[in-house]
């Protein structure tokens, strides 16, 4: 047998990172309407942390995007600043 294993292949499809986009995009935006009352924004804003976290790794898995290097470093300045 010659090629990815099957569960690899799957994680790589553009279904399969379809999906995880509607629903980071879904989370963000049930984030946003979190943020209307301020007893109901910290768990908006950890719902849109979890979607633009799925939406991130969404970007990880496309094997063909980007530079590896300015991704890593994208993400270790915003975390160190933020």
């Amino acid at each position: 047998m010659t090629g990815p294993p099957l569960a690899s292949s799957f994680l790589q499809s553009q279904s399969f990172r379809d999906v995880l986009y509607i629903i980071a995009f879904s989370l963000f935006i049930q984030g946003l309407r979190g943020l209307a009352g301020p007893t109901t924004a910290v768990r908006g804003n950890r719902i849109a942390a979890v979607g633009m976290a799925i939406a991130v790794i969404a970007t990880l898995l496309n094997p063909l995007e980007g530079n590896w290097g300015l991704i890593v470093l994208g993400i270790a300045l915003g975390t160190a600043v933020g």
